[in-house]
């Protein structure tokens, strides 16, 4: 095994007698890792190796912590764990599912911002697997985008994975010699992520404190995440480590309605909610988080596509009022009988948009959906009559770039 003298593998180096390294996919402080080959089975995997000149004995601890507690949950949103190793040399290393993506941070610097549907798309496989980790009494305690993997499948939708679990939290529900073993409380210190932890992580606990951090520690930190996808910002913005402290103990962040009211407001006192101050004045679990958050979306999308039946041109029309933006005119009696040549449309509830104006807005996972007449329908529309039905029908089809967004167009 070839290693340099800051304990940095050369590629072709074989670590352990069983993966062969290719190149090193990251460095921190301490440690680096690598992209690995087992020389057996031929597994691509990422090998995380500890630099032990350089590392202190906090983490090292945590290093073995995160390897233990992987080894209580297993879900296909958080990269598994391999093997956690100490080679005769004094190498500690960890070999790990190799995803081959960018972090949910990088993907917001691109983006900028997400839509609130994107958003909770996005985040559902990790409130999914968080849900489970609760369930099994596994606190992760440091979740940020940085923390979330991210890659997309070539279809429009993404893959994500959640990563290090070394701050990781095991409660008493999971009473095992594995829980025991990776339990680490470190009295008198804080610990996480200053941007996206909790009021009741900012004090240093004595070991009794520590066990009240619960599930709503996590629903804390992935509120500000949601939070800063959405209005593309940080609810708190402070340059030290004592301000920020303040921020998250005392000062209440501008909600995402006040900073953009097209953001749906029962979305915005969702997150609110998750953000709270008091743990016990947030939601009681992620799945309850989610629930609020999906159904806020859903009653926005639903609020704005009801069909007034006393104002339609005919009660067949199948729930949606739609206009013609091309003439930048609106009415609020007809359905728009002119809907061919691909024009773009939008709802009455979006009739302040310029004529020709592409408009987007959220439904759920359906691909496509057309609406409009029924499909035995064939008569033509006459805008002078109100009592026929309208040959035309339009179709909401969905936008690749955009998870969970439709554009309107004709059919």
């Amino acid at each position: 095994m070839t290693i340099e003298s800051s304990f940095i593998l050369s590629s072709g180096a074989i670590l352990d007698g069983q993966y062969r390294i290719e190149k090193v996919l990251g460095k921190g402080g301490m440690g680096v890792v690598y992209l690995a080959r087992h020389t057996l089975l031929d597994d691509l995997v990422a090998i995380k190796l500890v630099l032990p000149h350089l590392a202190n004995e906090q983490y090292i601890q945590r290093f073995l912590r995160e390897g233990k507690v992987a080894r209580l949950i297993q879900h296909t949103n958080i990269i598994a764990i391999h093997d956690l190793r100490i080679t005769a040399d004094g190498i500690i290393y960890m070999a790990m599912e190799y995803f081959d993506g960018h972090t949910l941070a990088k993907e917001l610097e691109r983006r900028g911002k997400f839509s609130p549907s994107a958003a909770i798309e996005i985040l559902q496989p990790i409130a999914n697997a968080l849900q489970v980790a609760h369930s099994s009494g596994i606190i992760h305690r440091d979740i940020h985008p940085s923390n979330v993997m991210i890659k997309e499948d070539g279809k429009g939708k993404y893959q994500v994975k959640l990563l290090d679990l070394g701050l990781a939290k095991i409660r008493p529900t999971v009473d095992s010699e594995d829980a025991k073993s990776a339990q680490l409380t470190m009295v008198g210190q804080v610990l996480g992520t200053p941007y996206y932890m909790s009021p009741e992580q900012w004090q240093p606990k004595t070991y009794s404190e520590e066990t009240s951090i619960d599930v709503r520690t996590d629903i804390y930190s992935l509120a500000i995440v949601i939070y800063e996808l959405v209005s593309g910002r940080k609810p708190f913005s402070g340059q030290t480590i004592q301000n920020l402290a303040y921020q998250h103990v005392a000062v209440v962040p501008t909600t995402l309605y006040e900073l953009d009211s097209s953001i749906p407001k029962k979305f915005s006192e969702a997150i609110a909610k998750a953000m709270s101050k008091e743990a016990s004045d947030r939601q009681e679990s992620i799945e309850a988080l989610f629930t609020q958050l999906r159904t806020a979306i859903s009653s926005y999308v639903s609020n704005a596509v009801m069909l007034d039946l006393e104002n339609a041109a005919t009660k067949k029309f199948s729930g949606l009022s739609l206009e013609n933006m091309t003439s930048g005119e609106s009415t609020s009696k007809y359905v728009s009988g002119a809907l061919t040549g691909e024009r773009k449309l939008v709802l009455k509830h979006l009739s302040g948009s310029k004529a020709g104006k592409e408009e987007k807005f959220s439904l759920n996972t359906f691909q496509e959906l057309t609406f409009g007449r029924e499909p035995s329908n064939t008569i033509a529309y006459d805008p002078y009559k109100d009592d026929i039905v309208a040959r035309q029908q339009a179709k909401l089809v969905k936008d690749v770039f955009e998870p969970l967004q439709f554009v309107i167009v004709d059919n």
